[in-house]
């Protein structure tokens, strides 16, 4: 389908159904302290599988972790924001926290 409006034309492309609902799965974690110095402590990593990203603003890889204590040390990092991304076979989380 296409749409114009206001001279731009955007195209919607639809082709995915969702079939089951109970093939939806919900995977919350939690971290903290956020702002945070010298570690970020996650909870309720589940899978053993779990990557754990540190990226900085311009998408550049800083960090990467697989330990599953869920500690991070970050007392290396410059002060700044930073995208968090913890994924594993099945999700993907991101999220931003501040380094002090």
């Amino acid at each position: 389908m296409d749409y114009k409006t206001n001279g731009f034309s955007v195209r919607c492309i639809c082709n995915e159904t969702i079939t089951d609902i109970n093939s939806i799965n919900t995977y919350k974690i939690w971290f903290y302290p956020n702002p945070a110095v010298d570690f970020i402590k996650i909870l309720n990593i589940k899978y053993s599988a779990t990557e754990i990203i540190i990226f900085d603003m311009k998408g550049n890889k800083i960090l990467c972790n697989t330990k599953q204590d869920g500690k991070i040390d970050i007392s290396s990092l410059r002060a700044g924001v930073y995208c968090l991304e913890i994924k594993n076979s099945n999700n993907v989380i991101k999220n931003k926290f501040i380094k002090r």
